[in-house]
């Protein structure tokens, strides 16, 4: 979509007009509402399933249902439930079973249209579909693994038991090394940092599950602290920043040579993500999560968030939330709110008003951002301009928190 290039861009207008664009992709089947993705990203992208949260039909209707919340327009929350329904048969019928990338993600947000259309029937569904997830033992992370069905239990409200065989397995998984560090290697023996295939997000998850039920508290935090201790030690502070792959630190686990996400640029999976992981633990922990991490530390690890992912944001013109500008535009509207940082907010605004006029002389429909996806299309990024432009809206990034 381009912008006319305004000095006061109405920011919360402009995700109206995204909406209104999600709407006209929208391809109505036998089955219901669906939409195709015909950005150069989802060409190139590698067997996405149209289901998924990340760029599929149940990531889409997850953000209509909340830009119908944010904007007060019931017709993006009728579609959302429509598009719903359809697609958790799709998931359950096949694909993966990651929260980003199959039955887990897809559970996770049709329970959340449920809650905001206030459908118990809806909700339940969903807490079935996420009931019947079995993930690959050897995969612990957010995006395709067992912390990704963790939160995705804890949002679809299942019962204890299954949250906590789900942490039983992380706890299983967790390799202890030197220094009180803890880390979840992959199935290639490899650790990562960050939120989608890195330690944040198996933190996040732990995280959720201790505040949720405190009995499992006890066994969860220690491994909460390891993992940020271990992520602590990739930070440069030459760099300001997490490390790359084949530069992390003496005795961890090397990352993935050539698919790490500080090397690929995808923010949403580095420091917008870890930013927003440390955001959520600083929440958690004032509702009474005893960490043994100071708070100063989150705090830092924030700050440094915000400054990696800025960098990368001004150097981009991809405006999705997962691989360009609009994450950071999330991270720092939710750390205004977190940190009561009224300069966040003010450099949310600011970044957003630049992207939008420098996007506005581009071809509409022809850049990576083009697609109707959450993290790689015009979905994410009307969310993140609603974060930005309203606190009530909250963080684009919501959908993952299971306390939200």
């Amino acid at each position: 979509m381009a912008v006319t290039a305004l000095a006061e861009p109405d920011l919360l207008a402009y995700a109206g007009d995204l909406a209104d664009e999600l709407q006209a992709g929208v391809v109505r089947g036998s089955t219901g509402p669906t939409w195709r993705d015909r950005s150069p990203r989802a060409r190139t992208g590698r067997g996405r399933s149209p289901h998924a949260v990340e760029d599929g039909d149940a990531g889409i209707a997850w953000a209509l249902a909340e830009l119908g919340r944010t904007l007060d327009r019931s017709d993006l929350l009728d579609l959302a439930v429509d598009a719903s329904s359809r697609t958790l048969d799709g998931a359950a019928r096949g694909g993966g079973v990651g929260l980003l990338t199959g039955l887990a993600g897809v559970a996770c947000a049709v329970h959340r249209v449920g809650a905001a259309a206030d459908s118990p029937e809806l909700r339940q569904r969903a807490r079935r579909a996420a009931a019947s997830v079995r993930t690959d033992p050897r995969r612990h992370d957010l995006a395709t693994g067992t912390a990704g069905h963790l939160l995705g239990l804890l949002v679809c409200e299942a019962p204890a038991t299954a949250v906590t065989a789900a942490t039983r397995r992380l706890r299983t998984a967790a390799r202890h090394l030197s220094a009180n560090t803890v880390c979840w290697p992959d199935a290639d023996g490899r650790a990562r940092t960050g939120l989608a295939h890195g330690t944040s997000g198996v933190i996040l998850a732990l995280a959720e599950a201790a505040a949720r039920h405190p009995v499992l508290a006890t066994d969860l935090v220690p491994l909460i602290d390891g993992g940020l201790r271990w992520e602590s030690a990739w930070f440069e502070p030459e760099a300001d920043a997490w490390s790359t792959p084949g530069s992390g630190p003496t005795g961890a686990p090397a990352a993935p040579s050539g698919h790490d996400a500080h090397a690929t640029g995808d923010p949403w999976t580095g420091p917008v993500g870890i930013g927003l992981t440390r955001l959520r633990l600083l929440a958690l922990r004032d509702q009474g999560l005893e960490l043994a991490t100071p708070r100063t530390n989150l705090v830092a690890d924030v700050h440094a968030a915000v400054r990696a992912s800025t960098r990368t944001a001004r150097a981009t013109t991809d405006l999705s939330l997962g691989h360009g500008a609009a994450g950071t535009w999330d991270l720092l509207a939710s750390a205004a709110v977190g940190l009561d940082t009224q300069g966040y907010r003010s450099a949310a605004v600011d970044l957003a008003h630049e992207a939008l006029a420098a996007h506005g002389t581009t071809v509409p429909g022809q850049g990576d951002d083009a697609g109707p996806g959450l993290l790689s299309g015009i979905a994410g990024t009307a969310l993140a301009l609603t974060a930005v432009a309203t606190p009530r809206a909250g963080s684009a990034s919501r959908l993952f928190l299971a306390g939200r």
